[in-house]
């Protein structure tokens, strides 16, 4: 396999051991800091090729600029060329990875050379760990540190009480309490959250303790949401998580005529993990 072709000593005849060495590459984490192997199979480089996140160039030139975001390549018939770069791609491991360029402003760069790769890579050869000896360094210098990512969802409903309502203004609880909250109640990008703070402020109608006269059915016809009673469904962090909110994505859904106004809300959190 392609994984097993990594490994560059192995016993023919040692087939356990060789599963564990696979097994345990295919669990690997991409880190904070990465380093290549320093004894390599000679595979290494040739996996990138397909990586999403790897960059090449399509002709020869020279650097112009480089940034997080795009490398800017003036080819050799003087047009520039644009190669963005993925920032924050989330893998169905949940492991969050971006792209880093290779190359310096001014560097002159031929066709078919790596211009970036994945953080999975260092010095463009695939590097999935570290040579090391456990140690206090090792948390305080994050060399074994590695980012994963959790999507929350909130679902907003029709109840038979009327709609429920996203905002920031909850029952029972101030606004200076949760300042990461928007005004329309979902949590801002770039917020730093922790357990048990409010990432979507909701609010849902409950009846009444009591059967309402006609005085108070009419001042509700007239004031509206104003004479309701609602009850704090907000989305929070759970306990034992912390991070940074980096996207929020909003969903309208129907799953038939009379929910066609529901709506999702997916907020996906950033997680910094230490080695312990």
């Amino acid at each position: 396999s392609v994984t097993g072709a990594t490994i560059p000593f192995f016993h023919h005849n040692d087939a356990t051991r060789m599963l564990m060495a696979i097994n345990m590459q295919r669990q690997a984490v991409a880190c904070l800091k990465n380093e290549e192997p320093l004894v390599a199979s000679g595979i290494e480089a040739s996996l990138l090729e397909n990586s999403p996140l790897t960059v090449k160039a399509e002709e020869k030139g020279i650097v112009k600029y480089v940034d997080s975001q795009q490398i800017i390549i003036q080819e050799k018939n003087r047009k520039k060329k644009i190669y963005p770069l993925e920032q924050l791609v989330v893998s169905n491991k949940n492991t969050l990875g971006f792209s880093l360029p290779l190359v310096k402003k001014g560097e002159s760069v031929s066709k078919g050379q790596m211009l970036a790769c994945g953080n999975q890579a260092s010095n463009g050869e695939l590097s999935l760990g570290y040579a090391i000896i456990l140690s206090e360094r090792l948390v305080k210098e994050d060399i074994l540190t590695s980012f994963f990512v959790k999507k929350h969802t909130i679902i907003r409903h029709n109840t038979k009480y009327g709609p429920e309502i996203f905002t920031s203004s909850l029952p029972h609880v101030g606004k200076k309490q949760h300042p990461q909250l928007g005004r329309n109640g979902i949590v801002k990008i770039g917020s730093r959250v922790k357990g048990n703070d409010i990432l979507i402020g909701k609010i849902t109608p409950e009846p009444s303790p009591h059967k309402e006269n006609e005085e108070e059915l009419l001042l509700m016809s007239i004031l509206g949401e104003k004479t309701r009673r609602f009850v704090n469904s907000s989305l929070r962090l759970p306990a034992e998580e912390a991070g940074i909110v980096y996207q929020v994505r909003r969903k309208k859904i129907s799953k038939n005529k009379k929910d066609k106004d529901l709506e999702l809300v997916e907020v996906f959190v950033s997680q910094k993990r230490k080695i312990e």
